[in-house]
């Protein structure tokens, strides 16, 4: 019986339960690591999200307000800075020209990605392995090698300076990543659905 005890092993560090840090050994307990981090984070949030709160605070001074410092809550709550952004600085029109552009170049992606991404994975084809492995390769290059032939076809078209030409410079640049997941999304469908 002796010769046992005498033959195990010391216990290590992480056996012996709260030797491991002393200085930081209540941090075990998870009610006081919460309360630390909280006490930590709570300032870090603030500092975070501070600018954000100064610009909405900014929106509702008048020009004098803005520059006279930081703080948060105006004299005077200047609501006609929203209409006048509106109207004098043609937001509207900015809006209606990004929701266009957005939409336009979110339905063309998705419409060639999914037509390229399903031969890719429904059907078998010679050179499909070259094809791939020339989009996966393409992955790594920088978007600037991709976009700037797409820029060179917007201006030789005469379309550089509109609407469609920045869909198109949006919608025609590489777009890999997307093919390859609709390539493996199809390939896992079951053919049966086709029939």
């Amino acid at each position: 019986m002796s010769v046992i005890s005498e033959t195990r092993p010391k216990k290590s560090v992480q056996e012996t339960g709260r030797v491991r840090i002393s200085l930081l050994g209540r941090l075990y307990n998870p009610r006081v690591r919460e309360v630390v981090f909280t006490i930590i984070l709570l300032p870090l949030a603030l500092i975070w999200i501070y600018p954000f709160l100064w610009m909405i605070s900014a929106s509702l001074k008048t020009d004098r307000e803005i520059f006279q410092g930081l703080s948060l809550i105006p004299d005077s709550f200047q609501w006609s800075n929203y209409e006048r952004a509106w109207v004098d600085a043609r937001v509207g029109d900015y809006f209606v020209n990004t929701l266009m552009i957005t939409l336009s170049s979110v339905l063309i992606v998705v419409v060639t990605t999914a037509m390229m991404g399903y031969v890719l994975g429904r059907y078998n084809f010679p050179g499909k392995r070259i094809v791939v492995g020339f989009f996966i390769a393409t992955v790594f290059l920088p978007e600037g090698y991709t976009i700037i032939p797409v820029f060179e076809l917007i201006n030789w078209l005469g379309i550089g300076n509109s609407i469609l030409g920045i869909i198109l410079g949006q919608s025609g640049g590489a777009h890999v990543v997307t093919i390859l997941l609709f390539a493996g999304y199809f390939s896992q469908l079951p053919k049966e659905l086709e029939e």
